[in-house]
């Protein structure tokens, strides 16, 4: 199946919100998963399957390191075949981490 995966990062500057699809065969939460060699494994926190549109999502986990700047952290997942789908480029409130991009992932904002 066809999965979109998301996640959090954010940096001493700034943070944002990425995404990548991948076929999986199966998939539940709790597993490991890792999208190229030498990438770090990601453990799939939450699966939502949306039956109208026969989407599913999956949320990863966060990368929150305060002390790597912000465009370095972007660079490197980039690199690694993730797309920067949101965007701050400030420090952030710990009120955007947990509610917008999880609603984002589960197809609700």
């Amino acid at each position: 199946m066809q999965v979109e995966f998301w996640f959090f990062a954010q940096g001493k500057d700034g943070a944002g919100v990425f995404r990548r699809t991948a076929f999986v065969p199966y998939l539940t939460a709790g597993f490991l998963i890792s999208f190229t060699d030498g990438d770090e494994s990601w453990e799939v926190r939450h699966v939502h399957y949306t039956v109208s549109t026969g989407r599913t999502a999956c949320c990863l986990g966060e990368d929150v390191d305060p002390r790597e700047p912000w465009q370095a952290m972007k660079a490197r997942y980039l690199g690694q075949g993730w797309t920067l789908k949101n965007e701050l480029r400030r420090r952030t409130s710990p009120s955007f981490r947990h509610p917008r991009w999880l609603s984002e992932c589960r197809g609700e904002g």
